[in-house]
């Protein structure tokens, strides 16, 4: 089955945008411009990169030269901005190894560290992280070299080298290595207890995010309301299914006045045995 092309309204991401790039602008509060400004680069990157034809929204690798396992920031909504986590400028910790290891000589960058993750001196490194817990994973990407490491050192180099096949084309944009961190991962089974009166103080401080609420709501209540509701009008339906009229660049086909085409049957024409029921259950449900 072809995947369908998902068409984006530009309005909306330049809406987006509008509206971040007002608060980083005006309100009062210092963190909320703060994270209003890096919203407004995000839906910048969303823009640019529809406008550009680099992103394309709908795909599973909506970011041209883009693996489908790499993984994208995104922005409110899903949307690609084009960067990806595993990637962009060198991170501190990435610096302050390339100037430990001296390896501006070797290759330029990330490809440099990747590369001395794979020799003898970075796997044994890297297996000494995973013994001693003191490093840290942020995205799925930096535990790749791990489990090369892993995999050498327990007799699976087949697999190790499959998986280095994998990501050798990109070890100049994305780092697969962890963070170095001085404090151990804890694992096992150890309870850690503190005074109740502590629990409940850190509970009660806890405040509830009014947009995760309904989005919550949306996703737990309504749109399983929406799917029943669209089901039930679906079983009225005489012959195929409505459709929208789509032109051959996949946009809708429109009419004179500006409306789209429907083609297909038409919901309300016909009603199967029980249908009754089931609407009076979906309306029961509706006002519960």
């Amino acid at each position: 089955m072809t995947a369908a092309k998902l068409s984006i309204n530009p309005e909306y991401v330049v809406g987006q945008f509008t509206r971040a790039l007002t608060s980083a602008d005006h309100h009062p509060d210092a963190a909320v411009r703060e994270r209003a400004a890096e919203r407004t680069r995000k839906w910048r990157q969303v823009f640019d990169g529809m406008i550009g034809g680099a992103l394309t929204f709908g795909s599973r690798t909506p970011v041209e030269g883009t693996p489908a396992w790499a993984t994208l920031e995104v922005a409110q909504g899903g949307f690609a901005t084009g960067s990806l986590l595993a990637g962009g400028a060198l991170q501190a910790h990435e610096t302050e190894l390339h100037q430990r290891l001296d390896v501006s000589g070797v290759a330029p960058g990330r490809i440099a560290l990747n590369l001395y993750y794979l020799g003898d001196a970075g796997r044994e490194e890297l297996i000494g992280a995973l013994q001693s817990g003191c490093y840290r994973i942020n995205v799925p990407e930096e535990g790749a070299l791990p489990t090369v490491a892993w995999l050498v050192a327990n007799g699976a180099p087949d697999q190790a080298e499959q998986l280095v096949e994998v990501i050798a084309p990109f070890f100049d944009r994305l780092r697969f290595y962890p963070v170095p961190n001085p404090r151990s991962l804890v694992a096992g089974t150890t309870v850690r207890l503190q005074p109740i009166g502590k629990t409940v103080e850190g509970l009660r401080a806890t405040k509830q995010q009014p947009r995760v609420m309904v989005m919550n709501e949306a996703l737990t209540v309504w749109a399983p309301l929406y799917d029943r509701a669209v089901a039930l009008l679906l079983e009225t339906v005489e012959g195929p299914a409505p459709t929208l009229r789509k032109n051959a660049d996949g946009g809708l086909e429109r009419r004179p006045d500006g409306q789209a085409y429907v083609e297909g049957g038409w919901p309300c024409r016909a009603f199967p045995a029980g249908w009754a029921s089931k609407a009076e259950a979906l309306l029961d449900d509706y006002k519960r």
